[in-house]
């Protein structure tokens, strides 16, 4: 039984671009979660970008304080 359960795995994970192409629904479904992913990915990458700029931006500001000569 075991045995058959494995066996059937390893067939699915083999045949699975057959059975996407078999299943537009599934083949779309993937897609969709790939893109929105990627679009996730991209969204924290260019936030965290605009952070670390400000935060390089504040520091040069408080250390790059022009000196008065009085």
């Amino acid at each position: 039984m075991i045995d058959g359960v494995r066996e059937e795995r390893v067939q699915n994970v083999h045949h699975f671009w057959i059975m996407t192409a078999d299943n537009p629904k599934w083949s779309m479904d993937y897609f969709l979660m790939g893109l929105i992913a990627t679009i996730v990915v991209l969204a924290a990458v260019a936030i965290g970008a605009v952070v670390y700029n400000e935060c390089i931006a504040k520091r040069n500001a408080y250390v790059n304080v022009p000196k008065q000569n009085i």
